[in-house]
């Protein structure tokens, strides 16, 4: 699931019914679970993600410092010798480093914004309450 996708469910999952304030709090449980759901599933890509990318940064590694098997020279030669200093800078640059990162960067945006979800959801009770005695409150109920 993408992130837009994700923040267009949220958008109607979020909104509160002003004329159903009972059954809007009834359907709180339900929601919470639905986003713990999404946010595990998306953590577990995260952690898939995590050791992708060291497997990736240790193999770079090796390629880097001339310690790769000879067969992957043949396919991706690389005749430059560089000092240990210098693996870090072109482990960074790596074009598959650099695609695998931006993928775990934007999986922690939506694992972020999921966390912010499951923090308002936690709050929608409140919100629930507060409009409930704000109904009381205008129509001159105690």
């Amino acid at each position: 699931m993408d992130l837009d996708e994700i923040q267009k469910l949220a958008d109607t999952d979020m909104k509160i019914d002003m004329t159903q304030l009972d059954i809007e709090s009834i359907k709180i449980p339900s929601i919470h679970n639905k986003y713990l759901k999404i946010l595990q599933a998306e953590s577990l890509l995260f952690k898939k993600l995590s050791m992708e990318y060291a497997q990736l940064k240790k193999d770079k590694w090796l390629y880097y410092m001339g310690k790769a098997e000879p067969s992957i020279y043949v396919a991706e030669p690389f005749d430059l010798k560089i000092t240990r200093s210098e693996v870090d800078i072109f482990i960074d640059g790596d074009p598959k480093i650099a695609i695998l990162k931006a993928k775990m960067d934007y999986q922690q945006e939506k694992i972020k914004y999921l966390d912010e979800v499951i923090r308002g959801l936690n709050n929608r009770n409140w919100n629930i309450r507060n409009a409930i005695e704000w109904k009381k409150y205008t129509s001159g109920i105690s």
